[in-house]
């Protein structure tokens, strides 16, 4: 019984050891900071707000409710953004937090299935409040 609780703890700390454990987090946030909510623009439909090396935040203006996905692709993430459903015709904000990994180069955006470039990239700085 000892050897196997053992081997049960060691296995346990060679998993925690392991430097290839990816941090990538991607999440709709419902309350904007207020430094973030003073850059974004919402007459651009796609944005990139990077708050720090790792963590970024997608800004996209669209109408109706939103269905997210990501893909990791060798060095780079894929998210998708599909319109589920359109109620009053109103652009509606939606924003989300990424925390990527380093291994992440590039993020490619598709919406509704079509490749899109962000209108804007910006960088948050101490100033910004967040």
């Amino acid at each position: 019984m000892k050897k196997i609780i053992g081997v049960g703890l060691a296995f346990l700390l060679l998993a925690a050891c392991n430097s290839d454990v990816s941090t990538l987090s991607f999440s709709k946030i419902e309350t904007v900071p207020e430094g973030l909510s003073a850059v974004i623009d919402s007459s651009e439909t796609l944005q990139l707000i990077e708050e720090s090396d790792n963590t970024v935040y997608l800004v996209y203006q669209a109408e109706g409710e939103i269905a997210t996905g990501v893909e990791e692709q060798e060095n780079s993430l894929k998210i998708n953004l599909d319109t589920t459903s359109i109620e009053n015709g109103e652009k509606q904000e939606h924003v989300y937090k990424m925390t990527l990994d380093d291994s992440h180069e590039a993020i490619n955006v598709y919406i509704n299935g079509e490749y899109t470039s962000f209108v804007s990239i910006l960088t948050l700085n101490d100033e910004s409040g967040i």
